[in-house]
């Protein structure tokens, strides 16, 4: 009888260390057309940021032949945002260029630093209408300027699109606890991914800021979160996601979306150095 307890009790610690070697395994993001966001590696994702139609297709092409996973359409740049029709057909004929990669649709607002001035009601509309397309995959949503951010979110979300609630700085780098409430705030908010993006005024704010990523990130390991130091100086924070938990990495193929961006393809050469040597 003590004989098969033993056994017992032996297999019982094997399957436990088996289940959980398994679950260090398991995607602990989100995957979206076999492309993990939230798990050991960064994801590079490139802004299209061109204005008129065949150049934004043009670009796309251009991005997904090099084997960029990810794209971000910073529709504010596109010359006929205004005309809903024109932005869904574009979608539409972008479908096959991005049938096996991660899109994500951005309109930002002049506030957040992009190119945008719309109403909350026809922005609401027209990000509601472009997820009824199918062809997107994530969609960014300016939390913090939108009066009905969360119903907008909920609504996305029902249509089958995941949310990045965002929010950029570009003045300064707040003090650790409120870059801390931002994050869980928009999390708590219903986001799927959270993004952060400051700017460092001293080494000491690149620092912080990493900080609460990794603090984040431990906290909260199933709500991918993407943070960033703008310009120059905050270029670590470009590079570095696989150390301190930021999911995606945003790089160049031409012009730059924001300050500090490195060239897509060199960024992934440096990502997978890194990921050789943290292995």
């Amino acid at each position: 009888m003590s004989m098969n307890l033993r056994i017992d009790w032996q297999l019982t610690i094997l399957l436990l260390v088996k289940v959980y070697e398994w679950s260090m395994t398991v995607a602990s993001g989100i995957v979206i057309k076999n492309v993990e966001i939230g798990g050991k590696r960064p994801v590079v994702c490139v802004p299209v940021v061109e204005e008129e139609k065949s150049l934004i297709l043009q670009k796309m092409e251009e991005i997904v032949e090099l084997g960029v996973r990810m794209i971000e359409w910073r529709a504010d740049f596109f010359t006929d945002l205004m005309d809903k029709e024109a932005v869904v057909s574009l979608l539409r004929e972008a479908a096959p260029i991005v049938k096996d990669t991660v899109l994500l649709f951005t309109i930002r607002s002049i506030g957040q630093g992009g190119q945008a001035r719309m109403e909350e009601s026809d922005l609401s509309d027209l990000l509601c209408r472009v997820a009824d397309t199918g062809v997107i995959d994530l969609c960014d949503v300016e939390y913090f300027d939108l009066e009905h951010a969360e119903s907008l979110m909920a609504s996305l979300q029902e249509r089958g699109v995941r949310v990045i609630a965002s929010q950029h700085d570009f003045m300064k780098t707040p003090k650790p606890e409120r870059m801390w409430d931002t994050l869980a705030s928009m999390r708590a908010g219903g986001a799927d991914i959270v993004k952060l993006a400051t700017t460092p005024e001293e080494a000491q704010d690149i620092l912080d800021l990493l900080s609460v990523t990794a603090r984040f990130h431990n906290s909260y390991p199933k709500t991918p979160v993407i943070t960033m130091s703008m310009g120059k100086a905050g270029v670590l924070t470009r590079v570095s996601g696989e150390l301190f938990g930021s999911a995606v990495t945003f790089g160049v193929v031409g012009r730059e979306s924001a300050p500090g961006q490195i060239d897509a393809v060199k960024l992934q050469e440096i990502l997978d150095q890194v990921h050789k040597y943290n292995e």
